[in-house]
């Protein structure tokens, strides 16, 4: 409705509006533009440019400024989020001064895709605290094929989180109160095609040899995915499957723990150019013990 006081309109519906800030905390947050970014939810667009150079540097504007965004939503929807130029690699996201009902049902505010154009391994962190993904495994450490039943909902945990693949999006439940982190983590994801086989066995004495193959401490290797090549739900022994592999580091338990020993990006580069070598000489099939 127009308000002509305040040469304004107000919202008269029952939706509830919060202020969310979205914020770079990569180190080139005040010199890689991120903005315009959009946040969409429904058949509703917003727009957010990012803050005014107020710096000046030699008599000339410093062409710098913070990857901070303000944005006003309104709660209890599912929004999606895109930014112009590439994700930050470590992102927060948290309301401000946001209203809390002790009595509501959920202290979920708000669900969140974040699209991503690198298929990086992303950690998600409440208040400092890491969270599973919906998917994780606590069998082999990784992750299971996400399905629909990964989907959050407003009564998730804060911090819940699921990557989709073919949306390249991560959905995160950011709570009425505290703070998100989303953290890039360097990885490297192998994934083998292979002749009908008994995945379990199969994990279990080639994944011990490519372990022994690049040197890497079975913690530092997980399972990903295991599935058939087709989407019927029950695989037939004759059908082909693709096993995913992730090499690198295991997820942190707090946003500001040191992992010792860690994995540098050199040596992971190394070890992918060791695994495309041995793919070709043929002698990634023999540290399998299968063709591939």
């Amino acid at each position: 409705d127009k308000n002509e006081g305040m040469q304004a309109y107000t919202c008269s519906g029952t939706d509830n509006y919060e202020m969310l800030v979205i914020e770079s905390m990569d180190a080139d947050t005040e010199e890689r533009r991120l903005s315009p970014v959009a946040l969409a939810t429904g058949n509703s667009l917003t727009l957010v440019n990012g803050p005014q150079d107020h710096g000046w540097c030699a008599g000339y504007t410093c062409q710098e400024r913070l990857s901070t965004f303000w944005l006003e939503v309104a709660t209890d929807r599912e929004y999606t989020l895109h930014y112009t130029g590439v994700s930050p690699r470590n992102s927060r996201l948290q309301f401000i001064n946001a209203d809390v009902d002790e009595n509501a049902e959920s202290d979920i505010d708000l669900l969140v895709g974040i699209y991503y154009s690198n298929p990086n391994r992303l950690d998600v962190f409440a208040d400092g605290s890491y969270v599973e993904p919906k998917n994780h495994d606590p069998q082999s450490g990784g992750t299971v094929e996400p399905g629909q039943g990964h989907r959050l909902t407003l009564n998730d945990e804060p911090g819940a989180n699921i990557f989709f693949r073919e949306e390249q999006s991560l959905y995160v439940a950011i709570p009425k109160e505290g703070i998100i982190d989303i953290v890039t983590s360097d990885v490297i994801v192998v994934a083998f095609g292979l002749p009908p086989v008994a995945e379990a066995d199969f994990y279990v004495n080639a994944v011990t040899n490519l372990q022994l193959f690049l040197g890497v401490e079975a913690g530092r290797m997980r399972r990903m995915n295991v599935q058939a090549e087709s989407k019927k739900r029950r695989r037939r022994s004759t059908e082909p499957v693709t096993l995913e592999i992730e090499i690198g580091d295991p997820p942190k338990p707090t946003l500001d723990a040191i992992v010792e020993g860690s994995l540098t990006y050199e040596q992971l580069k190394a070890m992918e150019a060791e695994l495309v070598d041995a793919f070709q000489t043929g002698e990634l099939a023999t540290v399998l013990g299968t063709n591939v």
